[in-house]
């Protein structure tokens, strides 16, 4: 068994000898039917903080697949909410932590049919963003500072004026398939579009979530609740992430449209899993 001090010293090498990628994930595991972070998993968590230096973190946690649905779903939340706090402990900021969820036991890394494939179950998988560059899309176009910032500003829609009654599409927003997860490239979207609010107080809007692969205007199944709420859930994650970041409730509503009016076609083209933002009021 290798020693922890010599473990951490392993750690750290590999990873310092790769470039770093803008997206990491630190893995840690749990005993059978328990929500407390071991030592290993604390250390492996403290040493992907002094790695990566990072803009936005998603959590998830999983379980094996002993037990029901309703007692593993509880018991993942707990996993990735013991993640949260122990990062908040270590100094990570609040906003960093965009989304947190508890899997169940829906999405296993391993089959279940081994003890040793059970264990690797029980996890939880802490991604890591690093973004690349600045996202603010509102600037003072007199400073050629804030120009070239603009030049690296995420492209999600809103380089012309949009009016009232007028729909456009989140560009760069897209999900996993069959899941309402953002992909991590879409969270410098997201935090355009909550600049982009804040700069603008008056805005009202809806956020309409779409999908793929189902009959016209039909809604699709999301496979992390196992319920017919896909389109709805992914708006919904918008919405969420700008009321926790300062919006208004009243300024956002959001819908699901299911696979209405598919840009790629009814096949699984990620611009059908989309979202488009609707101004119902400036």
């Amino acid at each position: 068994m290798i020693k922890p001090i010599l473990f951490s010293l392993f750690l750290l090498s590999t990873f310092m000898c790769v470039a770093q990628p803008s997206i990491d994930t630190a893995t840690i595991y749990f005993p059978f039917n328990q929500s407390a972070l071991t030592e290993k998993a604390k250390n492996i968590l403290h040493l992907s903080m002094r790695i990566y230096q990072t803009d936005s973190i998603i959590i998830s946690a999983h379980c094996d697949a002993i037990g029901s649905d309703s007692v593993n779903d509880i018991l993942s939340q707990k996993r990735a909410k013991a993640v949260k706090e122990y990062l908040l402990q270590e100094g990570i900021k609040p906003t960093t932590i965009i989304r947190i969820h508890g899997f169940g036991k829906r999405s296993p890394a391993h089959d279940n049919n081994t003890a040793e494939n059970r264990a690797l179950n029980r996890r939880a998988e802490v991604l890591f963003y690093i973004r690349k560059g600045p996202v603010d899309i509102v600037y003072d176009r007199s400073n050629p500072d804030e120009q070239k910032k603009e030049e690296n500003a995420p492209n999600i829609g809103l380089e012309e004026e949009v009016d009232e009654g007028e729909t456009f599409v989140l560009k760069n927003m897209n999900f996993y398939g069959g899941r309402h997860q953002p992909l991590p490239s879409s969270i410098p979207v997201m935090e355009s579009l909550l600049k982009w609010l804040k700069r603008h107080p008056t805005v009202e809007i809806e956020i309409q979530g779409y999908v793929c692969c189902t009959p016209e205007g039909k809604e699709g199944m999301d496979n992390e609740t196992g319920k017919w709420s896909l389109s709805a859930n992914r708006a919904e994650v918008i919405y969420n992430y700008l009321v926790e970041n300062g919006i208004e409730p009243e300024r956002l509503t959001y819908k699901g449209y299911g696979s209405k009016t598919p840009p790629g076609g009814y096949v699984d083209n990620p611009a059908n899993r989309r979202v488009e933002i609707k101004i119902v009021k400036r």
